[in-house]
C-alpha cells in the first residue's frame, strides 16, 4: 500500500500528539554534490540527455538562444547581477526537465519578494528578507548549472 498511512504519535500516557509536517531542506554542499555526481556519472556511454536537462544560457555573454520548432524560452532576470538565464522547454511536455523548473521556480520567488517588500508583510508566509534569499539562492543554482554543464554537457 502506497502511499503508507500517517504514523500516529502517541506520547507516554497513551494520549493521542499532534503530528507537524516538516517540509526538507537540504544543506547547500547536499544539493551542490548531489549536482555534481549526477552530471558527471549520467553522462555514461555518450548519452549527453541528462547534461542538456540542465543548460542554462546567461544571455549576453556571448550565448544566445534561438528554439527550435516545438520549444519555448523560459526567462529569469538576475535582480542583483544584471544577467538574464535562460532555458528551452517542449511545448506540452508534461515532465519539465531541470533547467526551465528552475527558471520558472526563480520567476515565481522573484514576484512574491517584490510582493512582500510592496506590502511590508508576509506573503505565503514568508517575509520579503526569506524570499529574496529564495532568490539568491536560485541565483547560485543557475550559475552551479552552467558551470557543470560546460564540464560535463557538451560532448567531446
Amino acid at each position: 500500500v502506497y502511499p503508507p498511512p500517517a504514523p500516529s504519535l502517541i506520547d507516554g500516557s497513551g494520549n493521542s500528539l499532534p503530528g507537524e509536517k516538516v517540509a526538507a531542506t537540504p544543506t547547500w554542499s547536499t544539493r551542490f554534490y548531489s549536482e555534481v555526481f549526477t552530471m558527471g556519472n549520467f553522462n555514461s556511454f555518450y548519452d549527453n540527455r541528462y547534461g542538456t536537462y540542465n543548460q542554462i544560457y546567461r544571455l549576453g555573454s556571448g550565448e544566445s538562444l534561438t528554439p527550435a520548432t516545438g520549444f519555448t524560452v523560459v526567462q529569469f532576470s538576475d535582480p542583483f547581477g544584471g544577467y538574464v538565464y535562460a532555458s528551452v522547454k517542449r511545448n506540452g511536455d508534461t515532465r519539465q526537465t531541470a533547467a526551465p523548473t528552475l527558471l520558472e521556480s526563480a520567476n515565481v520567488y522573484r514576484t512574491k519578494w517584490e510582493q512582500a517588500k510592496a506590502a511590508g508583510s508576509p506573503v505565503d508566509g514568508l517575509t520579503a528578507a526569506e524570499w529574496e534569499a529564495k532568490v539568491r539562492d536560485s541565483v547560485r543554482s543557475l550559475e552551479i548549472m552552467r558551470a557543470l554543464y560546460g564540464i560535463f554537457g557538451n560532448p567531446i
